[in-house]
This record gives structure tokens, C-alpha cells and sequence, in this order.
């Protein structure tokens, strides 16, 4: 125990105590594919545990989050600074109070989905305990950043039965953990810009993840080079011109990151930053689109962000363009796209002005087109022919293809 004086002297006499020594871990949050259109949640509390019993939290808040966003990227979650040792154990605070569960039936259309335990008893409050393997035991030293990514996997995890009233979703909480950021797989990181080391190639940003907009879940530096994309402000830039744009930007301005791991270091591929951020600008509807007749588009498995940071899931949900919609995709000359580049199937980011809860009006809004992801078999390699499972997590019986010339 340490003495206590007026100033800051010890007890006579007694040792001087030691320092705790610390480190720094970076915890990453993922899942794997399934049929859940929305899985929200509120992560309470990710506890790390010592042999010993001793326990450290690493998240500073509680923090709600969307698990179905997470089949295709892992996000950092925090980087928190603890005790230096091995830890042994983790423990994952889950409550299902509020949540918002979305299951897909087999035609693809949204059902939404009542949680239970698994005697069918309502549940709010879950604690999932990990016991980790001599292997994959986290150890923490001073100056040498731990990393690992926690898998929340929503098909081991739950069991959806379909009912006359909608859908059941008995949850018996499965984690996986992976003792280092995974390199073949995408990363994200959203939070607010704290530097950007022009000379070293280098932004650091304050983590704050999922739709935090304050709270310290610490910093992370990456690194930019050549073939980084940037849209800062609505404008696209590549490499040194957008790294330069970056220095510009105020501190604590919106960043979102797409991070690739190369040889041990982190680097951005893709960042979106200021009025680019989804919610700075305005409301924000993201979604794939289903269907597409003239300029009036159907988006399925629509989240819409308001500007206050508020956001709510909505099945379906209507989108109006037009000419003057500016549409953007990063890496694509801005010249080469219009609104007629919007396909049935692709997944989108649309901000404009929302005219009622289930309808956006951007005919002077903007359109970006997102990386889209297909999970097939390949049932013929020459000329490719594959038999489609999920089109951006979405079955193809969603989707309507009549609108963009091909009827099937």
C-alpha cells in the first residue's frame, strides 16, 4: 500500500512502492456470415482476467453494436492501456434489454426476431466467459502492443425458428478468439483525427467506435502511402494529395478507415473523412439496393443515421434520384459515374433529405457506391458461372433485377 502525505512524501521508513508496469492491447470485434440482417446489442463491459482472478476493464463505455455489420470486417473496438501480465480469461457483458434483432426468411424478405434463453425465458443481462488456451493466452508487456479479435459468431450463437407472429432467437453466446489481428481480412476504425505526420506518412485518430462521437477508447496510429484512397468533404484524392489535404483538416475531425495489415504495421487503403463521415452532413440511408424502376430505387436492409447520431434499422426503404445526384465510389474518376451506375444489388451510402420514416429524396443528394460482397460456389471457372448464395449478406430471391436489364 502506498503512504499518503501532504507533500507526497511516503511513511518514514517505508520502501518506496513500485510502479505498475503497463502496456497496450488492441482489441478488435467480428462475426461471421449469417442470416441476420440486424443484431443489436449493448456491449457493457469486455473484461481481461489474470490466473489469478484480478480483472481489467478495457472499455470505457458502454457501447452498442450492430454484429451483422461485422460478417466482412473486423472493427477496433478500443486500445486500452492495462497492467503488464498474461491474461487467461475473457469476459464479455452482453445486454439484450433494448436490442434489435432482423433475420432473413428463405425468400429474403426481414423478420424481426424476439430474443430468448435457451429454457425460453426472456433475456436481458448475459455474461460470456472465454477461457483462453496456453496459445492464445494475451500477453501484455510494456512498449510491445498486444492485438486480438474477438468473434461473436451469430450462427453457433443463436437458433432462429419462424413463427406465425414473426421470429424466435434462442441465444447461447459463442466467442471465439484469434490472438492477433487476422492479416487476410478487412479492418475498420472510425473515430476522431488527433495528428497527421506528413514527413512519416502517419495519422494517429481517437477510437471511437461504432457511433461513439466522444469517450476515450484510445489512439491508433496507421500508416498512408501511394495507393491510399481518400473522399474528404465529398472530394476524392489519392496518395500524397489526399495525405496533405488530411493536414489541413481541424483536430477531432469524423474519420472512417479502412486498414489492411502488411508485415506487423497497419495501412489505410481507404479513408473517408469530414463531411464524407455518414451522419456529419446530414441523415444518411445505408443499404443494397433490390429493385431500381426509373430514378426511384428500393433499399433492403436499410440503417438510417440521423445527423443528432441517433440510427434505427428499417427493412425496406424508398430512395429518389435524379440527374443532379452526385455518385462517388473511392479509386473511380468521379466523371465516369452518375446515377444511372446505381445497379439492382449494389450496396450504397445515400445522403440527402428524408421526406417521411420510410423515404430519402437525393435527386440533389449524394451516392456512394460501396464495395459489394458475393458468397458463391463457382460451378464453372471459363468463361466464371457460380451458383449465388448471399449477394451483401442478402439471398437473391430479394432482389428484382428487371429494373437494370436483366430480368433474371
Amino acid at each position: 500500500l502506498s503512504g499518503c502525505g501532504g507533500g507526497g512524501g511516503g511513511v518514514s521508513g517505508s520502501p518506496p512502492v513500485a510502479a505498475v508496469e503497463e502496456g497496450e492491447v488492441i482489441i478488435g470485434l467480428t462475426d461471421a456470415q449469417g442470416d441476420y440482417l440486424s443484431y443489436v446489442v449493448d456491449v457493457d463491459s469486455l473484461l481481461l482476467e489474470k490466473a489469478n482472478g484480478s480483472t481489467v476493464e478495457t472499455l470505457p463505455l458502454s457501447t452498442r453494436v450492430d454484429f451483422s455489420e461485422l460478417t466482412e470486417v473486423t472493427e477496433f473496438l478500443t486500445v486500452a492501456t492495462v497492467p503488464a501480465g498474461n491474461y487467461t480469461s475473457v469476459v464479455l457483458h452482453l445486454d439484450f434489454s433494448d436490442a434489435e434483432i432482423v433475420v432473413q426468411d428463405p425468400m429474403g424478405e426481414a423478420v424481426a426476431a424476439q430474443p430468448q434463453d435457451i429454457h425460453g425465458q426472456p433475456i436481458a443481462d448475459f455474461a460470456v466467459r472465454l477461457r483462453l488456451t496456453t496459445a492464445d493466452v494475451i500477453r501484455v508487456s510494456p512498449g510491445v502492443p498486444a492485438a486480438f479479435s474477438l468473434d461473436f459468431d451469430l450462427d453457433a450463437s443463436n437458433e432462429i425458428e419462424f413463427t406465425d407472429a414473426g421470429a424466435i432467437v434462442s441465444v447461447e453466446p459463442f466467442l471465439l478468439a484469434v490472438p492477433e489481428l487476422e492479416v487476410d481480412r478487412a479492418h475498420r476504425v472510425r473515430g476522431a483525427l488527433a495528428d497527421v505526420n506528413e514527413t512519416g506518412s502517419e495519422i494517429t485518430l481517437k477510437v471511437r467506435p461504432f457511433h461513439h462521437r466522444n469517450g476515450n477508447f484510445g489512439p491508433l496510429t496507421f500508416a498512408v502511402n501511394d495507393a491510399t484512397t481518400y473522399e474528404i468533404d465529398g472530394e476524392s484524392y489519392t496518395g500524397a494529395g489526399g495525405l496533405s489535404v488530411m493536414a489541413e483538416l481541424p483536430e477531432n475531425t469524423p474519420v472512417v478507415g479502412g486498414i489492411s495489415l502488411a508485415d506487423g504495421g497497419r495501412v489505410a487503403n481507404t479513408l473517408l473523412a469530414g463531411t464524407s463521415v455518414p451522419w456529419t452532413d446530414g441523415d444518411v440511408v445505408k443499404g443494397v439496393v433490390a429493385a431500381r424502376e426509373g430514378d426511384s430505387l428500393t433499399v433492403r436492409g436499410a440503417r438510417v443515421e440521423f445527423a443528432d447520431g441517433s440510427h434505427v434499422f428499417r427493412g425496406s426503404f424508398n430512395v429518389l434520384v435524379g440527374e443532379d445526384t452526385a455518385v462517388s465510389a473511392l479509386g473511380v474518376p468521379a466523371d465516369s459515374l452518375s446515377a444511372n451506375s446505381i445497379s439492382v444489388g449494389q450496396r450504397v451510402l445515400v445522403f440527402g433529405e428524408l421526406q417521411d420514416d420510410l423515404t430519402m429524396d437525393a435527386a440533389q443528394g449524394r451516392v456512394r457506391l460501396v464495395i459489394n460482397q458475393l458468397t458463391a460456389e463457382v460451378v464453372q471457372a471459363s468463361p466464371l458461372a457460380v451458383d449465388l448464395f448471399f449477394l451483401n449478406g442478402r439471398r437473391p430471391a430479394a432482389f428484382d433485377f428487371s429494373g437494370t436489364g436483366v430480368s433474371q
